[in-house]
Parts: C-alpha cells; sequence; structure tokens
C-alpha cells in the first residue's frame, strides 16, 4: 500500500523540520513496523538542501493494521473471511467488500455458517423456521434475518422467490397465518358465515374466499371501538389493528364493496387510512375531519411523530390532507375511544344516507364526495 506525500512544504523551517522528524520517528525503520517513510535530497527555497518525504507505503496489510492500533480486529476479521471463503466459495465477492460486517458479527460466524450451508444444501425447504434442523439457538434465525438474507442471495440466487417480501416468502419456508378479525352489524345478512357468532376471527386466506353479501366493510383501527360499532344496514366491521391492515391487500371481494375507514386523527391515522386507499381506491373515511376534531379537541393528546414530510405519494383527500397537516403539525392526537357513543351512531347513520343518496348500480364511491359534507 502507498500514500503519496504532501508535496507542498511548510513555509516554516522550524514547522518543516519538526514534520519530518516526527515521519522518521514513527516510521517502520524506526519502529520496527508500520510506514515505510522515503526520502529525498531537495533543494528549497530558503532552506538550502533538506531532506523531505516523497513516499509512504505499508510492506503488508500486518504492518498497516499495527500502525493503526487494529492489528488484532483485523487479525480476526482476516481468519474469519478466509474460513468463510474455504467453506461457502461463493461468498468470496461478498468476502471482498464487507469487512466491517464480518467484524460486527464476528461472535456468530459459527452459527451462521451453519444456517448457510443447510440453506445451500436445501434450497426452499418448506418449514417453519424453528423446524429447521439446524443446531443454533431457537430464535437465532428470527435474529440474524437481515444478513442472513444478504448472504442466501450470493449462495442460492437461483432458488429464490424475487417476488417474495418476507425472509419467509423469499426463501420458501412456512410462516404463521395472520388472522382478520371481523364481526357482523346487520344480523339479516351473512347468516351462513356468522352461524355461530356475530363476532369471529379467519386466516386471511380463508377471510379472502368468503362471499359475503355486506355492500359495506368498515374497517376500525382500535380494538375496542370495532366492538361498539354501532349496527348498521348490510355492514360489516373489519379490526385493523393499525398498521396490521396491510395483510387486506389481496382481499379481493373487497374492491366491489364500500370500504369506510375509521381511525385515530393523528399522523399514524392518515398514513393508514392512506395505505388502504392506495389498495382500495374508493375507501371513505369517517370522522377523520376537522369537524369531529375541533369539536372534541379537549380530548386529544400528544401523537407520535413519524417524521414523514413527503406528501406526493399521499391519498388523502383535500380536506383529510388539511388536518393530517394540521395534527402533524401540532403533533396532536384524538383517539377514538374519546368520541361518544352517540356522536360515533349519528355519524355513521348521516355517513350511510349520503353513500345510499350518491351511490347507484353503475357509479362507484369517490372519497372527495364526503370532503365537503364531512360534518
Amino acid at each position: 500500500m502507498i500514500l503519496p506525500a504532501d508535496k507542498k512544504l511548510p513555509g516554516n523551517f522550524e514547522t518543516l523540520r519538526r514534520a519530518v522528524g516526527e515521519l522518521v520517528e514513527n516510521s517502520k525503520a524506526n519502529r520496527g513496523y508500520g510506514y515505510r517513510l522515503t526520502l529525498e535530497e531537495r533543494k528549497t527555497r530558503g532552506y538550502g538542501n533538506q531532506s523531505v518525504p516523497t513516499r509512504i507505503s505499508f510492506d503488508s496489510e500486518t504492518d498497516f493494521f499495527k500502525f493503526i492500533g487494529k492489528a488484532g480486529e483485523a487479525e480476526k476479521i482476516l481468519s474469519r473471511a478466509a474460513e468463510i471463503r474455504e467453506k461457502i466459495p461463493g461468498l468470496a465477492p461478498w468476502v471482498e467488500q464487507n469487512p466491517q460486517k464480518i467484524f460486527n458479527y464476528l461472535d456468530v460466524w459459527d452459527d451462521l455458517l451453519k444456517v448457510l450451508l443447510y440453506f445451500r444444501d436445501n434450497p426452499g425447504p418448506g418449514m417453519y423456521i424453528r423446524e429447521l434442523p439446524v443446531n443454533v439457538h431457537t430464535k437465532f434465525i428470527e435474529r440474524h434475518k437481515p444478513v442472513l438474507r444478504e448472504l442466501l442471495e450470493y449462495i442460492i440466487p437461483g432458488q429464490i422467490n424475487r417476488d417474495g417480501e418476507t425472509f419467509e416468502e423469499r426463501f420458501t419456508l412456512k410462516s404463521a397465518v395472520p388472522f382478520v378479525r371481523f364481526r357482523r352489524l346487520d344480523t339479516a345478512v351473512d347468516t351462513g358465515i356468522f352461524t355461530l357468532s356475530d363476532d369471529i376471527a379467519l386466516p386471511v386466506d380463508a377471510f379472502n374466499r368468503l362471499t359475503p353479501q355486506s355492500q359495506h366493510v368498515v374497517i376500525v383501527e382500535n380494538q375496542m371501538t370495532f366492538l361498539t360499532v354501532p349496527p348498521l344496514e348490510s355492514s360489516i366491521a373489519v379490526y385493523g389493528g393499525g398498521f396490521n391492515v396491510e395483510i387486506l391487500k389481496g382481499v379481493g371481494w373487497l374492491k366491489s364493496k364500500t370500504v369506510i375507514y375509521w381511525g385515530d386523527i393523528d399522523e399514524f391515522g392518515f398514513l393508514i387510512l392512506s395505505s388502504v386507499r392506495r389498495h382500495f381506491p374508493g375507501t371513505v373515511s369517517i370522522m377523520m375531519d376537522e369537524e369531529t376534531f375541533f369539536r372534541f379537541k379537549e380530548y386529544s393528546g400528544r401523537g407520535v411523530n413519524t417524521k414523514e414530510k413527503d406528501e406526493t405519494e399521499l391519498n388523502l383527500t383535500p380536506g383529510e390532507l388539511k388536518l393530517y397537516r394540521l395534527v402533524r403539525e401540532g403533533n396532536h392526537r384524538l383517539e377514538q375511544e374519546h368520541l361518544p357513543q352517540d356522536y360515533i351512531a349519528s355519524r355513521f347513520d348521516k355517513l350511510m344516507k349520503d353513500i345510499r343518496r350518491q351511490l347507484n348500480p353503475r357509479s362507484r364511491i369517490s372519497p372527495e364526495k364526503f370532503d365537503a359534507d364531512s360534518g
């Protein structure tokens, strides 16, 4: 390794003498390790002939790492790098590019290699993570998914589900299927689905296979408000659970229903609404408006700022966007639980009347239609 020396000499002779002296004193010739210093005799303006440095070089990696005080770390990294390349040659490019990551995981490489070797020899195992016959701690793979995912990209590139978003999907593993909890708001419909109870939960794939006759689906962010949504004609309520509502994105039959979303009036609530509307564009919000916020503002508290500033991708109506900015800048949060039940019932009653008035067999609900009538 060669480092060019600075060719610009100090303007002061004493500074030049001291700088060259320090370089000589700390060189390999003097200390037995470190850099090798090449000096040349040069004629300088004002100082006559002087020995000045022209090149600084390290004979080996050992000299360099010892000089910067990292000899121990370097030895461990080089040793692990050699072991990784020997056991899994396909990781050689990764090893060359990631010495710091080798060091970061220094204490767990034995177990990382066990997992990687298993997947190399058994791609797409189709089991739960904890079923894999790998002699590591039961939570080891879950805790090291990011680095394992990165490494497996090098080892089994042709055996990866590129459309998979999760670790399990990408490497053909089983995963726990999320459940959807929903309840009937109209006892006159969907008697076949709600045979045993008006409040049930199904795996999301089973939920997707339903053919409910209900025309309206109310997605509610919080559990208690989900349980207390008032009776509504031809409607069911779905417990969204915050951003967990994303599990509904593949439920095809929701696209044929009027989807109503009710979340907290805070930054998160509007971001979740935007996410729901990305999958179901006709989604109508309820009680996420200025009338509700200012009427019950005394019950609001401090929100959690998400640092989200880019509004270009938000699927919000003008009225929603205005309130989103207000609660974001003021860090406000009005939770659903603070709204009185009679107000909730009156707002749902008004919304259902508006939907019946605006909806006909050939039209689709437009969220913007409800901005002006939100109160």
